[in-house]
Formats: structure tokens, C-alpha cells, sequence
């Protein structure tokens, strides 16, 4: 081997919690233990303080995490993590961003959209060059934005809409900002919006929700599309949605409430883009989502990372929850699954991920197979 010692680079890899625990199979592996070792010296590796024991070998590699009385081992493949901070190449890794918006960073002629904490718009690649700073109007401060391929949609503090048009090959950065004509929705303010490929959705202070087929900016050309309104509230007292969410495919729409319970809208499709009810999603409470082509990305109130699997045509709400290394303020994700975020101290990462394939014999891999869980590649043992 030419580098036992590997690259150099660490991946972090998570230990799912969702596979069965089996006492006896930990209980035993003590008692063959306490006929080889002196107990007090086997009593000191399982709990003295040490940051836990790591063993790897043909048959997995196996983790007794420190202060705890389980035993992992994972027989089959890897996938490791690593977040690295991803300021532009023109500024310092110490810069503090307050909001990013990576929906379409890795489409074609795609840029990366952020905020400052003192309120300056600037975009950039996803390779981190050509930074562009965005002119916006006197006194706007966004606190919510949406990048889409034909525009970008901006929230600011005092509820005024403004629309990025002119994105486009020539020009990703857009040409100009419009005041987006709110008086249809009456005396109310706009918390929260997300625009897709096709549709906007928004949501207002009394938790309202609306719908707008069309994510350009006005023209005098034609005429302004309207709000839907849509139809379902958040399920219990007092409870109202504080956030909508969709992804760059329309289909999928997701929601938080005032209590940071997670929704989907049932139904949703191109021919039907409204849907037709919000279904409760159990398992984890969220303070903010964002959507890929195939997952859900839940940023949970501990600034936790969860990762929803198992959402297709036909089963929208999914499967299950699995947790991603890292801790967070704010996330944002590309339609091919790359998470970018700002960190609690206001700076900002981009995730690597790498999977570690494990080289087995035939006969070794087809006997390991066997006994693995098809849905993960840890064992609690």
C-alpha cells in the first residue's frame, strides 16, 4: 500500500439511530472478553476516559463510543462528511453572512446568491470566483431570499417583495429589482416565500398561504399573475404556518408551523400545482427546510441537520428522518443534494461528501451481505 497513512483529509461519518439494539449480542462479547482480559483493565477500555474505542478489520469496522454501553459496527459502505469554509476567493474566510440561496448554484450559468449581516446582496459560482455585488434600493435589508433560473425573489424586514429580473445566460446576476404589487392580499404581510422552476408560494402573518403560478418579474407586457389563496390550516390551537417551501421540481411542498411542526402539501403536481391537504410529518421538529430534486433538508431548533429519504410520486411524506454532521444557522441546498450553510458564528460552509466502498472476496462480501440492513450502514449492537 502506498499510503497507508491515506490523503490527509478526515471525513466525519454519523451513526444513525433507527436500527434495532441487541443486548445479547454486546453481552456476550463481554463475557468472551472477561475470559481473556483482567476485568479492571477491561473495565478501564469500556469506560475510562479515552474518547472511545475504534477497531477495523475484514469483518467492519467497530466503534465503542465513549460513556456509552453499546458497541457500532458497520459491514458495509461509508459515506463520510466534511463542511469547509466557503467564503469567495476575493474575501476573508472570517467574513459573517447572514442568508444564502443555493437552489440553482450548479445549473447552468447558476449563481450562488448571499446576505449580509449590514444588508449587501452579492452572488457568486459555485467555484467561488467572479463575486458580484447586487445594488439593491435605499433601506432594504432582506430577510428572506429565493433564487430561481428566471429570477430572484427577495423578502425584506418590512414585507415588501422584490423580484430580480433579467437572470439569464447573459446576464445570471439579473439586470434590475421590482416592487412586487401586494394589494391584492389586502391589509397583511408576507413572513416568508419560496419560488421553484414554475411557482412562488408565500405565507403571511395570520399564516395564511398563497400560491402565484409564474416566478417573473412584472411586465407591461402582461398581466400580473395573482395570489391563490390555498386552502388547510396548521393542526392545532393557536398553531399557524410561519414558513412554505418548495423545490426546483414544483411538486414538492413543505411547511413549518408557529410550534416547528413539519407538513407536506398532498397532491401537488404540475396540473394541480395547488394540491389538496397538509399532512403532519412526524419525527422531528424544524426552524427551517429547504428542497432538492430527491430530499427534504430540515435544519432542527438545535441547528441540527436532517436529511428526509425514502419521498417519491408516490409516497410524498417519505420514510424517515436521518441526521447530517454539522450545526447551523441556516441551510441551503442545490438540486443535486450539495448543502451549503452559515454557521452560528456567521460563516459560510459548503459540504463535501465522499463514499467509502469497502473491497471484499467474493465470498466474504455475498456472507457479509446477508447480514446487513439493507437501509444503513450501521449496526447497534
Amino acid at each position: 500500500m502506498a499510503t497507508p497513512e491515506g490523503q490527509g483529509i478526515w471525513w466525519q461519518v454519523s451513526f444513525s439511530g433507527y436500527i434495532m439494539q441487541d443486548v445479547t449480542t454486546l453481552e456476550t462479547l463481554r463475557s468472551f472478553a472477561d475470559n481473556i482480559f483482567d476485568p479492571t483493565i477491561l473495565s478501564k477500555l469500556f469506560t475510562g476516559l479515552h474518547g472511545g474505542l475504534v477497531a477495523a478489520g475484514a469483518g467492519g469496522i467497530w466503534v465503542c463510543p465513549e460513556f456509552k454501553n453499546i458497541l457500532q459496527v458497520c459491514r458495509g459502505n461509508l459515506m463520510g462528511h466534511r463542511w469547509e469554509v466557503a467564503s469567495p476567493s476575493s474575501m476573508a474566510t472570517s467574513a459573517k453572512w447572514s442568508l444564502v440561496s443555493a437552489a440553482v448554484a450548479e445549473e447552468e450559468h447558476g449563481l450562488l446568491w448571499t446576505v449580509q449581516p449590514n444588508g449587501d446582496v452579492l452572488c457568486f459560482p459555485s467555484d467561488k470566483r467572479n463575486l458580484t455585488t447586487v445594488p439593491i434600493p435605499p433601506n432594504c435589508v432582506f430577510k428572506c431570499l429565493s433564487a430561481s433560473k428566471q429570477a430572484v425573489w427577495g423578502l425584506t424586514h418590512n414585507g415588501d417583495v422584490l423580484i430580480r429580473g433579467g437572470v439569464g445566460p447573459h446576464c445570471p446576476q439579473g439586470a434590475s429589482w421590482t416592487h412586487q404589487n401586494l394589494s391584492q392580499l389586502g391589509n397583511t404581510t408576507l413572513v416568508h416565500v419560496s419560488c421553484g422552476t414554475e411557482n412562488v408560494w408565500a405565507v403571511d402573518g395570520f399564516g395564511d398561504v398563497y400560491l402565484r403560478i409564474g416566478v417573473k418579474a412584472p411586465s407591461s407586457h402582461y398581466l400580473n399573475p395573482a395570489w391563490v389563496p390555498v386552502d388547510g390550516q396548521a393542526q392545532g390551537q393557536g398553531t399557524t404556518f410561519t414558513q412554505v417551501v418548495t423545490g426546483p421540481g414544483d411538486c414538492m411542498v413543505w411547511a413549518l408551523d408557529n410550534k416547528k411542526s413539519v407538513y407536506v402539501r398532498d397532491n401537488v403536481t404540475h396540473e394541480m400545482p395547488v394540491g389538496t391537504k397538509w399532512v403532519l410529518v412526524t419525527g422531528t421538529q424544524a426552524q427551517q427546510l429547504c428542497i432538492s430534486r430527491r430530499f427534504v433538508w430540515a435544519l432542527n431548533p438545535n441547528g441540527e441537520i436532517l436529511c428526509r429519504f425514502g419521498i417519491s410520486e408516490t409516497n410524498l411524506i417519505g420514510d424517515y428522518w436521518k441526521k447530517i454532521p454539522g450545526i447551523f444557522s441556516q441551510i441551503s441546498v442545490t438540486a443535486n443534494d450539495h448543502l451549503w450553510a452559515i454557521s452560528k458564528q456567521g460563516q459560510l460552509y459548503q459540504r463535501f461528501t465522499k463514499f467509502f466502498i469497502r473491497q471484499l472476496d467474493t465470498e466474504c462480501s455475498t456472507a457479509i451481505r446477508r447480514r446487513v440492513p439493507s437501509e444503513d450502514e450501521w449496526e447497534v449492537i
